[in-house]
């Protein structure tokens, strides 16, 4: 129970200095035209850069929109950014990589087209934090690293159709929450989700093609995604042909997580009086009351 509350102490500390830390962009944006772009666009990131932040272009919308995931839940960023060297620079140009190919309109189906008319360069967003940590911000080096990757996400929102974040937990919510300022643009034409899937998945194939998916949002492939240089649907294996078994009884939220929940909401409102001021904890307790409904509902 101390390690509990420990942690939950210093998460909140940490978010506390999230909040409160001016930082100015790691990297600026390069134009498009100069050298630099063309080089970062055919950068190919280290596999294990890929593997531990993945992001993936799935397919594409109704609309022909290209639709790209990032699995940020899992992104452990911490102990790349603590430690530094040659992976730390390589996780910033895989952030700057990502900014500029949606900026030129890398993932775009006819990005070769001669037609005369504008081009559409704008792309479906989803960010799934499945997964996520909130011990990611228990640390000054990778809060400012955060801040960073947040004002680069930023400049995203120009060339963004509409996103979705996906299961988004408590303290998820807050990390989003206290990043507004950055990311506001980007935050208005996105959708922020629980992590109820049976709620969420309708959501998504109401704009997205059932077999542009991957399976854990809704599409009954039996496709597996693939880590590659590019990202696309062309990179995908199909392995054995079964029947889909997604089982969204198997995602309905059982009482003890609504317990969980409240249990985690009220101790950690006690805590922040002490290391935080009055308006985090108001924005917090706003936050974790949202996130309580989201749960009540899950349950009916």
């Amino acid at each position: 129970m101390n390690s509990i509350c420990s942690s939950i102490v210093v998460t909140i500390a940490s978010l506390g200095i999230l909040e409160c830390v001016q930082v100015k962009a790691l990297a600026k944006i390069s134009l498009k035209g100069d050298p630099v772009t063309a080089d970062i666009l055919q950068w190919e990131a280290p596999k294990s850069i890929k593997t531990a932040f993945p992001y993936y272009h799935s397919g594409y919308d109704y609309d022909d929109r290209p639709v790209l995931v990032s699995e940020i839940g899992k992104w452990r960023t911490r102990p790349v950014v603590e430690k530094g060297g040659e992976d730390y620079e390589n996780l910033i140009k895989y952030n700057d990589q990502f900014v500029e190919r949606v900026m030129s309109g890398f993932f775009l189906k006819n990005k070769t087209s001669t037609s005369s008319e504008a081009v559409d360069k704008s792309i479906v967003f989803i960010m799934d934090y499945d997964g996520f940590q909130p011990s990611e911000y228990q640390s000054v080096a990778n809060v400012k690293y955060q801040f960073g990757l947040n004002v680069k996400l930023g400049a995203v929102y120009e060339n963004m159709a509409y996103g979705f974040i996906l299961n988004a937990n408590p303290f998820a919510h807050h990390s989003i929450s206290i990043s507004k300022s950055y990311l506001a643009r980007l935050l208005e034409k996105s959708e922020i989700l629980g992590t109820n899937s049976r709620r969420w998945i309708p959501k998504l194939l109401r704009k997205i093609p059932q077999n542009q998916l991957h399976p854990a949002y809704g599409s009954t492939s039996t496709c597996v995604f693939t880590i590659t240089g590019l990202y696309t649907m062309d990179t995908i294996l199909v392995v054995n042909p079964v029947k889909n078994n997604f089982n969204f009884d198997d995602n309905k939220k059982k009482p003890g997580d609504l317990g969980r929940t409240v249990s985690i909401l009220f101790g950690s409102i006690s805590i922040a009086l002490l290391f935080v001021g009055m308006k985090e904890v108001v924005t917090l307790s706003n936050i974790f009351l949202n996130s309580l409904g989201s749960e009540i509902e899950s349950l009916e």
